[in-house]
């Protein structure tokens, strides 16, 4: 069954909503309950409401172009208090747009389980008409939020409570075919502005996985239907020279701090003899299909220049290896 959990926290307070000036509506409530008003307003004056709705919601519609302003009579109330102060500022007041003389409230109500499934079984394979999808487009176009209201948002998305609940909802769900090709062809094509590459790139800059998520990502193996789909989507990709110099360097602070991290390192003689019956041995078909991609590829001086310089700082990298290996 339903039922109501009493709120016995002052959170609650009495608000007026007044248009240019004049007092129109008397309301009681607690968190956002004072700006939702002229939400709503919004939305019924731009067609997006249907349904029955609430007198102040009309009446603010036709007046959105005005001074409109939500003031705080009283706040930190108790829920009895709050009802009680509601009930008084509505009788001392004539022309207001409420529907009712104050004083009532379903704060706290909780649906049953019953009552939950009945809702979604109404809203479950809804389709939204292309009119009012055109519609919610140009209510939201232009729309910006306050730094408070990001800030806010910001700082409940990061909590591990947030995050550990939306892992739950998504843990295991699956898109359809459909639903993958409607995705993959909304972003085909999509490209991202620099300065958005850059807000992303310090957001994941620094960020460490959690050791469960490694491990999990260590032990994945892709199909070979994947790995096809995975090559054919890069084939023929260039890089830019903007990238390659940025993976150049990358590659070169990574090996640096390899052989940093490894030097004066001495090996057991079983992971010498692991390292070098592994080596860096390529399966025929690998080394068939890099013969295929560099077949008839000229490189410029430059490159062979430094291939060349890389060789010879390995072998001497080897030499010096050998040498060491001999002594001991």
């Amino acid at each position: 069954m339903s039922k109501r959990e009493p709120i016995t926290d002052p959170i609650f307070y009495v608000y007026v909503i007044r248009v240019d000036g004049v007092d129109r509506y008397i309301g009681k409530g607690y968190g956002r309950r004072a700006n939702d008003h002229v939400a709503r307003a919004k939305r019924y004056g731009a067609g997006l409401t249907k349904g029955a709705t609430l007198r102040v919601h009309r009446e603010l519609a036709k007046c959105l172009d005005q001074n409109i302003e939500v003031a705080f009579l009283r706040t930190g109330l108790h829920e009895r208090e709050a009802l009680d102060l509601e009930k008084a500022e509505i009788a001392a007041r004539d022309g207001l747009w409420n529907e009712t003389r104050g004083g009532q409230g379903v704060s706290g109500y909780q649906y049953s389980a019953e009552q939950r499934a009945r809702n979604s079984a109404i809203r479950k394979g809804r389709q939204i008409s292309a009119e009012h999808r055109a519609n919610i487009g140009a209510a939201l176009k232009g729309k910006q939020y306050s730094p408070e209201r990001l800030a806010a948002a910001r700082a409940l998305f990061s909590t591990p409570e947030f995050r550990a609940q939306m892992r739950a909802l998504q843990q295991d769900r699956k898109h359809s075919l459909e639903t993958k090709t409607k995705m993959r062809a909304a972003h085909l094509g999509k490209t991202f502005s620099p300065e958005t590459r850059a807000r992303m790139s310090a957001a994941q800059r620094g960020k460490v996985r959690p050791p469960e998520v490694v491990e999990k990502m260590r032990g994945r193996i892709c199909t070979a239907e994947t790995r096809a789909k995975m090559s054919a989507a890069r084939l023929g990709k260039k890089h830019s020279p903007e990238t390659r110099e940025k993976m150049r360097t990358s590659n070169k602070v990574s090996i640096a701090a390899a052989i940093a991290a490894n030097t004066g390192k001495k090996w057991s003689p079983e992971r010498r003899a692991a390292a070098i019956a592994l080596g860096r041995r390529m399966s025929a078909e690998n080394r068939a299909k890099l013969s295929a991609a560099n077949r008839g590829k000229i490189v410029s001086r430059e490159t062979r220049e430094r291939m060349s310089a890389a060789q010879k700082a390995r072998q001497a990298r080897e030499r010096a290896a050998m040498s060491v290996e001999v002594s001991l």
